[in-house]
């Protein structure tokens, strides 16, 4: 059985999409588990609709607890042996591709699957705005039938198609079970650890080049909101969750640069969000940190975005001879 766990908030303009790509799944050893985490739009009412339409449909709602706890609360519940962790404003991309993805899974006993998306946008002035996510969830590279986790991070990263979304991996449920592996809650960007941690654990680690679902680019999204301290706070929690991990884990998984290069990308991160931050969002920035928090701010974000920072605007000052840089010349523009 293959287990879906949707997580659903006021996304009542996608979920009948949603769940449509779901319930056209050619699998009938199937459950797809709803958890409403507290929509205050009509979204509860579509769920109740598509229950009543397939048995397969599970709905269950909660006070709202963010995405991180409803997936817990869905994982909880899964009985499938594989489980897969779908937004409710993006699509599964085919019907027959978890079907044959997990028969592989079987057959090469994976923990892990990895596979791509296709990148839809809600308008073009997102594709515009956003181009980078055109190709960013594809997997264009062949790789070795089965690999360890390390080597399956390792591989992915050299050729530039390591992602974190959940809904790239299909996980074997009793190796989550086994090494407690669940999302980090309250704070955004905890699939980014989950999604590491997972592989990184993992004895076995298939790559499929099939695209598992269809990634929504809309407004409003964390992925296309404003950034706020929340963004930088993110990053840093995953930093310091992911050196807990490396450290917790280190005798059975010696340190390397794969997983190295991870933590160093959460510290990127949250620099470059902090970076975005105006003086009021740094205050409460400064404010909501715990001591712990604001120890790993001070040693490993705050110089390195002051450097950044010194940097970016001596790069933007005029040279000795008076000219500016050249991408600030007029006549560099196209």
């Amino acid at each position: 059985m293959l287990s879906f766990v949707i997580p659903c908030y006021n996304t009542e303009k996608y979920i009948d999409a949603c769940l449509a790509s779901v319930c056209g799944q050619s699998l009938r050893d199937t459950e797809i588990i709803c958890i409403d985490d507290g929509s205050t739009d009509t979204t509860p009412e579509i769920l109740i609709k598509w229950r009543k339409r397939d048995a397969r449909v599970r709905v269950v709602s909660q006070e709202n607890r963010g995405v991180s706890a409803a997936r817990n609360r869905g994982l909880s519940m899964a009985r499938g042996e594989y489980v897969y962790f779908l937004d409710s404003d993006d699509e599964v991309a085919d019907p027959a591709v978890m079907e044959e993805c997990c028969r592989r899974m079987n057959e090469s006993r994976a923990d892990v699957g990895v596979g791509g998306a296709v990148t839809i946008f809600e308008s073009d002035a997102l594709a515009e705005q956003f181009p980078e996510f055109i190709q960013r969830y594809q997997i264009r590279h062949a790789y070795e039938p089965v690999m360890g986790g390390i080597q399956a991070i390792r591989a992915l990263r050299r050729n530039k198609e390591w992602t974190v979304p959940p809904a790239t991996k299909l996980f074997r449920r009793s190796f989550l079970k086994r090494n407690r592996l669940i999302f980090q809650e309250g704070y955004i960007h905890e699939d980014s650890l989950f999604a590491f941690e997972a592989v990184y654990l993992a004895a076995r680690v298939q790559v499929f080049s099939e695209a598992f679902y269809r990634r929504r680019i809309r407004e409003g999204s964390i992925m296309t909101g404003q950034v706020t301290h929340f963004n930088t706070l993110g990053h840093l929690q995953n930093l310091i969750e992911g050196l807990r991990f490396v450290e917790r884990h280190k005798k059975e998984h010696p340190i390397e640069k794969a997983a190295v290069k991870s933590i160093i990308v959460s510290k990127k991160m949250a620099v470059d969000s902090f970076l975005q931050l105006d003086n009021h969002e740094r205050s409460l920035l400064k404010t909501e940190m715990s001591p712990e928090q604001s120890f790993y701010f001070d040693a490993f974000i705050s110089r390195e975005a002051k450097l950044t920072a010194d940097l970016e605007k001596t790069r933007r000052q005029p040279d000795s001879t008076g000219e500016q840089p050249a991408e600030g010349r007029s006549g560099d523009r196209t």
